[in-house]
């Protein structure tokens, strides 16, 4: 069997079949071992790249935490999405600015 014989799930990373040998040991071997794929990048953009990945990671975790606050705020009242707006809109900042650490992101 070689490799191109069988497809796997792109979650698979390895496969290993256990048989015995002539003296009746067993032994591992592995019939299939997903490529590492190497991240391509000039060390020039490195600090960038990790600035601009830690904002957008700080912007999603800032929505995803709004959006929860919001549907809280309006199954607590009528309108309570409105009312809470700029408490939720604060809170959910800092949520964003946590997972950015945005201090960090201004020292480099």
């Amino acid at each position: 069997m070689t490799e191109g014989d069988v497809r796997f799930s792109p979650t698979i990373r390895k496969v290993t079949v256990l048989g015995r040998d002539a003296e009746g040991q067993v032994v591992p071997t592995v019939i299939y071992e997903q490529k590492k794929k190497k991240k391509r990048q000039s060390r020039t953009l490195e600090p960038i790249e990790a600035f601009v990945r830690r904002a957008a990671d700080g912007a999603a975790r800032c929505a995803e935490s709004y959006t929860e606050r919001h549907r809280k705020s309006n199954k607590k009242r009528r309108d309570g999405w409105l009312r809470d707006l700029n408490f939720n809109v604060m809170r959910a900042g800092k949520a964003g600015a946590k997972r950015a650490k945005i201090t960090r992101l201004m020292s480099m």
